[in-house]
């Protein structure tokens, strides 16, 4: 199943506005509409909680989730109720009960969210699945739904207030303005997403990040997606340089080219060998990248 970790480079370009998540129903839909509670023939305007026994999200949907906290102790709890009889040496029967306990994590219970989905049709007279509105701010809950609609749909679409349907586009890069992100928002992009905000390893990626950004000529920078996933991209004086999220790798010079050749597979740029420079990781990287972009 597909998840998302990350809404920010989904709804960043929605500030201040109202979105709601949301899917062109096709003809393929109608039994997984039907499987997840709604009536068909379709009732335009119906609104349900999808069914919980549908998949793991639609029961955490409803029933919310429990947390297996293993890096708090454990508690001992009683498991099992005993009832045992014997006969002692005279012939005497005994019985009783005895309470069996172990060791066992402490459980953390997150609150439902109860979201509902609804049917309408939009201005271009699309019919569509839905869910309620979101202030952008709201990422956990816009978060839990998208990744709803993937666990139901395997896919999602950004809708605004009015219900017209942008899709997401499929791009191998697509543009950011720093500007307009916190720091901690453009740190949950750049940085590897696999490992923890303050690792060693994130923390020498922003380094990394900082430094390049020195050379930014245009405040934007290009995020990778689909298979350039973990990489981005700065303009600067001479050069597209493209850094990746892991360490032990390289940064890439590309000449103004570069924007064509976003358009290729990652493979079909390596292999096309259409890199002007690699620089790799080591300790005189800032040294060596400082001189070819001065």
């Amino acid at each position: 199943m597909k998840y998302i970790i990350n809404v920010d480079k989904y709804i960043y370009q929605y500030k201040d506005k109202k979105i709601v998540i949301a899917k062109i129903i096709q003809e393929e839909d109608l039994s997984i509409l039907e499987n997840i509670g709604f009536s068909v023939p379709l009732v335009f305007n119906e609104r349900i909680t999808p069914k919980s026994d549908y998949n793991k999200l639609t029961c955490e949907n409803v029933n919310g989730k429990e947390i297996i906290r293993k890096d708090l102790p454990r508690d001992e709890e009683y498991v099992q109720v005993v009832h045992w009889k014997t006969i002692d040496w005279g012939g005497y029967e005994h019985e009783g009960v005895s309470l069996v306990t172990k060791l066992r994590y402490r459980r953390e219970y997150k609150k439902a969210f109860n979201e509902n989905l609804s049917i309408t049709k939009n201005s271009a007279g699309q019919t569509i699945v839905c869910s309620n509105q979101f202030l952008v701010e709201d990422k956990d809950r816009i978060k839990f739904v998208i990744n709803m609609f993937l666990s139901i749909f395997g896919e999602f679409q950004i809708v605004d207030e009015q219900l017209n349907v942008y899709a997401i586009e499929k791009k191998n890069f697509t543009f950011l303005r720093p500007g307009e992100l916190t720091k901690e928002q453009l740190k949950g992009i750049i940085c590897n997403s696999k490992r923890k905000k303050d690792s060693a390893e994130n923390v020498l990626i922003w380094k990394r990040f900082e430094f390049l950004n020195k050379f930014n000529l245009t405040d934007k920078i290009m995020v990778g997606n689909q298979g350039f996933y973990g990489y981005y991209a700065i303009k600067t004086k001479n050069f597209w340089v493209v850094e990746c999220n892991y360490v032990n790798n390289a940064t890439y010079l590309f000449d103004d080219k570069w924007e064509e050749y976003v358009q290729l597979t990652k493979q079909e740029v390596i292999n096309g060998n259409l890199c002007y420079k690699r620089i790799y990781h080591n300790k005189d990287w800032e040294d060596e990248m400082n001189e070819v972009l001065k």
